[in-house]
């Protein structure tokens, strides 16, 4: 009986750690993903682009907003690096947005 207690204790223990460090990754992606938006819209850079933070993928990319040619959606995802989305964010923004 104890020794079930024992191995009980010790998997609920390893199980918690895990989930804990999953959250971490989560909120951590979370962070890098509205950071990478506030970025791109202060140097208004819209680009596609791909990039690896802290054992996070970002992907950022521009899509068209259906019926409405003037509006673009502005869309970042956060990846593990097993490719499993942590975070992502959509934004609609104007065309004249996109002016350099």
């Amino acid at each position: 009986m104890v020794i079930i207690l024992t191995c009980l204790g010790i998997a609920m223990t390893i199980f918690t750690n895990m989930s804990r460090d999953n959250d971490e990754l989560k909120i951590l992606a979370e962070i890098r993903v509205n950071t990478f938006a506030v970025e791109t819209k202060k140097n208004n850079d819209y680009t596609d682009i791909t990039q690896d933070l802290d054992n996070i993928r970002i992907q950022r990319s521009i899509l068209l907003y259906p019926k409405k040619p003037r509006l673009k959606v502005l869309q970042i995802e956060a990846f593990t690096p097993l490719g499993k989305k942590l975070s992502d964010y959509k934004e609609i923004i104007s065309i004249d947005e996109l002016k350099p």
